[in-house]
């Protein structure tokens, strides 16, 4: 019977099959991140053994990268009927060390390096408010060898809200209002993910 490319790949690396069919395998090439990488090289520590082949494993920052920086955020009532909530961030990410991709120095990739957020909502009368938000973000790179570049945007969303009856209200949502086209994130240099046009969102929300 012929095998799959993926049967071919698993009997090449199996070292051991015991009855029940749990099988040891050979790992020749180790990817490992910052989140649980640490417990397991501590297990070695205690162990007093060395990791094994050191040149077979590749480590990168997948979840928690360390930044500098601020942040300030604002919130409150100008009136009794004009609400706001804001922030603005200033983040600094760079290479610390030399890795295959990049040199150190150099920036994290999807770290923009200011972003900025405003939301007012306005009680129009006691059954209608109105909302109106902005949303700006710098220009990141898209890997870490800084080669590639999504650039800044900015983006307005709306809302309204209606109380048809004591117990039945319904909201209106509008994400990018002037339909802006921009990228909100990459997985790659050659994987960019457009951020999405004008969506409406409408929903109904139901009280006891």
């Amino acid at each position: 019977m012929a095998k799959t490319l993926y049967d071919k790949i698993w009997d090449e690396h199996v070292i051991h099959t015991e009855e029940d069919g749990t099988s040891i395998l050979y790992i020749d090439r180790h990817l490992v991140h910052e989140v649980t990488s640490p417990q397991a090289f501590e297990g070695l520590r205690v162990a007093k053994r060395k990791v094994w082949r050191i040149s077979s494993i590749v480590a990168t920052a997948d979840h928690n990268t360390p930044t500098t920086g601020w942040e300030l955020g604002i919130t409150g009532a100008l009136t009794s009927r004009w609400q706001i909530a804001g922030g603005f961030a200033n983040q600094t990410a760079r290479i610390t060390s030399r890795t295959a991709a990049a040199a150190p120095g150099q920036r994290v990739a999807l770290v923009p390096r200011n972003t900025v957020s405003l939301w007012n909502r306005v009680q129009v009368t006691r059954r209608l408010g109105a909302g109106l938000g902005i949303v700006h973000q710098d220009r990141m790179f898209a890997a870490i060898d800084n080669s590639v570049t999504l650039p800044a945007f900015t983006r307005a969303d709306a809302a309204a809200f209606v109380t048809l009856t004591r117990t039945l209200r319904a909201q209106l949502n509008i994400e990018n209002l002037l339909d802006t086209r921009y990228y909100a994130t990459a997985h790659s240099n050659n994987n960019i993910m457009p951020g999405s046009p004008r969506m409406i969102r409408v929903a109904l929300h139901v009280t006891p």
